[in-house]
């Protein structure tokens, strides 16, 4: 397995992943993505659930800082997982907003100052939409397949016409 591993990864371009034709990107350890990726994920968001728990302990707000954690946690959990699958059900764009602006600004503004400052709620916004629009713009690229996949995202509400349009107000309104 060790070998097979190596042979793998010494043969491929450097990178650990491959593109397929139809944009979705495979691990290229596995065929089957649930062997490898489903644990290393899990890891992961645990490696990260214990920094912020530690962080909340840290800054002396615990009960403040888990406010902003446990609803971030949860939507980054469910964004794809079941039985909610934000994505799936078009509040992808919505739980990205709220994890990559509000949600992590009212939780730094929480460790460092102890409160939550409007002011960087306030800067977070244009973050948030930048973030939304790198999702969007994906999104975009891949109504095809997310459509053939039964997901329902905004740029398939939206069309191809409407989500240029809503992509290019984006990219606008952060600046």
């Amino acid at each position: 397995l060790h070998r097979l591993a190596a042979r793998r990864l010494f043969s491929s371009p450097l990178s650990f992943f491959a593109s397929q034709p139809h944009g979705r990107i495979l691990n290229r350890f596995s065929s089957d993505l649930s062997q490898l990726d489903e644990p290393l994920a899990l890891a992961l968001f645990a490696v990260a659930g214990a920094g912020g728990f530690y962080f909340a302990c840290y800054g002396g707000h615990f009960t403040a800082v888990l406010q902003c954690a446990v609803p971030a946690m949860a939507m980054a959990f469910f964004y794809t997982a079941d039985p909610f699958s934000l994505k799936a059900r078009g509040l992808g764009d919505l739980t990205i907003f709220l994890c990559f602006g509000p949600l992590i600004a009212a939780g730094v503004s929480l460790v460092v100052v102890g409160r939550v400052l409007p002011d960087a709620l306030l800067f977070a916004v244009p973050v948030g939409v930048l973030t939304v629009a790198i999702l969007h713009v994906n999104n975009l690229r891949d109504i095809e397949a997310d459509g053939k996949a039964g997901l329902l995202t905004l740029a398939i509400v939206l069309g191809p016409r409407g989500s240029t349009a809503l992509y290019k107000m984006q990219i606008a309104s952060a600046y």
